[in-house]
């Protein structure tokens, strides 16, 4: 039985997501345990988008099976784009006809979103009560609000006349009569209730907007059957209804990733019958600022008011930590679905509190269980090959239609990441393909698979993925004797071959008291508590050493790298630098901005040494027109405590002068 941990829980508002490329997990902590949201009665979650139609999005392992089908809608591993400018289009019928919604507005969304009417699409149908109307006119003469109110008035008469905006009398008689009704404040929340009654009874798709937490719950708990969001979650909803409603759908990785975390806090808000408020993402340990960023932005457009990042080795090793009484320095190899990841951290006891610090990291963003299956992928076309003469490996050799070949690839790929789990328990595995497409007709597939054949398959993996091991343990002169503990995360570290090589590496066995498929977000409810519990909950047993753990800078000519902010320096931080334009009338200039892993691998002096990632180039467009040299671009970088990065800038003559610089904007080549 898991030992009771000591600290006082957030309230129920506070989840962790390992948020991983090929499966995601969500944990929370519950009357001193930390426990697992179930998702059709899983732990684990594909993290999978199926577009069945412009309407509607399927999730995990439902998206997976539909993909099977319709390989072309379905999307994954969209997490390892995050960062790129990568982009996928779905194309759809377009003839479909496009579901109508009503939304009924509270008072208090005007007050905090005067032009929320702005934000509807045509397809909305607003309904306005004109108690609202009446509330905003004497509202306008409250000195704290009258502003909003103003402004909220001045929107509502612009658009009045926009077709789908419906200004609606209550109806109070078809409340029930046990509703309070005692006070002013309660029959204008009746009269906007009756009206969100009124129409969800002729169209279920119909929310009450309102962060009005008393009126979210006379209507779902007491009027019953009404649907209400915040003004954080309508914004959300519309992210989300933007890509159902589109027949000819192109989003980017971000938004793939805002639409999923989106499901994750909607299931999760069903399983724990509570409000989901704030949430710990956790990350690879290499994600550069640029990707933290983009995660920390898809998380709160998901509709969580407070996002905190963490990176994965850490919540690992947080949830090892936490269960020993002594100093320790734990190596943590975290093979996932996308990415791998070796940390090494020192935890130390000071009383009841850890201090734990991230003394080193190496990886691999391009190296994990995908990798993996797609080379049982490679091995089970090979054997298609020899006995049907059906090449899988090229659509045009196979001489299957396009949309045969897909199916196959599907299923193949589905059996794939079946084959990896079971030999990683048993010697070998029967894998069974039905209704697989070739030129004359359907056939049934079946192949032994064994052990061996796998283990042989993933050699060149299994040899890349021990040299991530060696480097950080020789770039930080650690011999296998200064590593105490071993901790393994991610459903790929369970292959037995790469485990076994592990252990001759390290001449240690590592520890199994914890799910390797669960640990990281284990480790990051660890991490919600601390930072949004009381005060005398987790903060007494646990603190993460903020430091920037690699070295970031831009580069200069010469391909040269330079240092703006160095490895060890506490979060948050921020630095400066000047840049000058170099030609009459330069309104762009474009920097390059860069990570150097000097702990690892040195302090290197060009940008394409190895240990040197490039993160992103970032635009500054709309400079004013000057002569060559005559302005200065002063630019500010600054790396928040979870590793996020904010750019922003001034202009300056070479009189030391200000320009105007409203006019410049900033913009990466990423999705941030």
């Amino acid at each position: 039985m898991a030992e009771e941990l000591e600290f006082t829980e957030a309230n129920g508002k506070t989840i962790s997501i390992d948020f991983g490329t090929t499966n995601s997990v969500v944990s929370y902590f519950d009357k001193g345990q930390i426990e697992q949201v179930l998702f059709k009665k899983k732990k684990i979650i594909p993290t999978a988008l199926f577009f069945e139609d412009s309407k509607k999005i399927v999730f995990g392992s439902r998206a997976i099976a539909k993909g099977a089908v319709k390989p072309e809608l379905l999307l994954k591993e969209f997490k390892s784009d995050i960062g790129s400018s990568t982009k996928y289009t779905f194309a759809f019928n377009s003839d479909e006809v496009e579901t109508k919604i009503n939304f009924v507005i509270d008072t208090n969304i005007f007050i905090d979103a005067p032009e929320i009417l702005k934000e509807f699409g045509k397809s909305d149908f607003v309904r306005l009560p004109n108690k609202v109307v009446d509330e905003l006119h004497n509202l306008a003469n409250n000195p704290d609000i009258e502003v909003s109110a103003k402004e909220a008035m001045k929107s509502i008469d612009d658009l009045k006349d926009s077709g789908n905006i419906f200004f609606e009398d209550s109806n109070l008689d078809i409340l029930p009569d046990d509703l309070e009704k005692d006070t002013k404040n309660s029959e204008n929340d009746n009269r906007v209730l009756s009206i969100a009654k009124t129409f969800t009874d002729l169209n279920p798709e119909t929310y009450l907007i309102t962060n009005d937490k008393g009126l979210k719950v006379k209507a779902e708990d007491v009027v019953g059957g009404i649907k209400t969001v915040s003004l954080i979650d309508f914004r959300a909803l519309k992210g989300k209804e933007q890509v159902k409603n589109s027949s000819d759908l192109t989003i980017t990785p971000k938004d793939a990733s805002r639409i999923f975390l989106q499901h994750l806090k909607e299931e999760s808000e069903k399983y724990l019958k509570d409000y989901i408020e704030k949430a710990v993402i956790t990350v690879p340990a290499n994600f550069n600022p640029s990707q933290i960023t983009i995660i920390k932005e898809a998380g709160e457009e998901a509709g969580f008011g407070e996002v905190r990042i963490q990176k994965e080795p850490v919540s690992a090793g947080l949830s090892y930590a936490i269960e020993s009484e002594a100093d320790k320095r734990i190596l943590v190899f975290d093979f996932g679905g996308g990415t791998l990841d070796c940390s090494i951290l020192e935890t130390e006891k000071n009383g009841k509190d850890i201090d734990i610090k991230v003394v080193g990291a190496n990886g691999n963003n391009s190296l994990g269980g995908k990798d993996v299956t797609k080379k049982l992928t490679e091995l089970i076309f090979e054997k298609i090959l020899d006995e049907h003469d059906i090449d899988m490996f090229d659509k045009d050799e196979s001489e299957l239609s396009e949309k045969d070949y897909n199916t196959n690839v599907a299923f193949v790929l589905s059996s794939a990441e079946n084959t990896k789990i079971e030999l990683s328990e048993f010697e070998q595995t029967e894998i069974q393909i039905s209704d697989f497409k070739t030129q004359n007709g359907n056939i049934n597939l079946s192949y032994t698979i064994t052990r061996r054949e796998f283990e042989s398959a993933i050699t060149e993996i299994r040899k890349e993925a021990l040299d991530v091991v060696k480097d950080l343990m020789s770039g930080l002169n650690f011999m296998a004797d200064d590593i105490d503990e071993v901790v393994l995360a991610g459903g790929s570290s369970n292959i037995p071959s790469i485990r076994d090589s592990l252990i001759d590496t390290l001449g240690k066995t590592p520890s199994f008291t914890q799910d390797t498929s669960t640990v990281i977000s284990k480790g990051g409810v660890i991490e919600a508590v601390r930072t949004w519990g009381s005060e005398d909950g987790i903060d007494d047993k646990s603190f993460e050493s903020d430091e920037a753990i690699k070295d970031f800078g831009v580069a200069i000519r010469g391909h040269q790298f330079f240092e703006l902010i160095s490895e060890g320096t506490d979060l948050p931080v921020s630095f400066t630098k000047d840049f000058q334009t170099e030609r009459d009338d330069q309104e762009n200039i474009n920097v390059e901005i860069y990570n150097r892993n000097s702990r690892v691998f040195g302090k290197s002096s060009r940008v394409f040494d190895k240990g040197v990632d490039f993160i992103d180039t970032i635009q500054f467009s709309g400079i004013p027109k000057a002569k060559a040299g005559e302005l200065t671009i002063r630019v500010e970088f600054e790396l928040g405590r979870d590793d996020t990065l904010l750019v922003s800038a001034e202009v300056f003559h070479r009189d030391g002068t200000k320009v105007d610089s409203r006019d410049i904007s900033i913009k990466g080549n990423s999705d941030v």
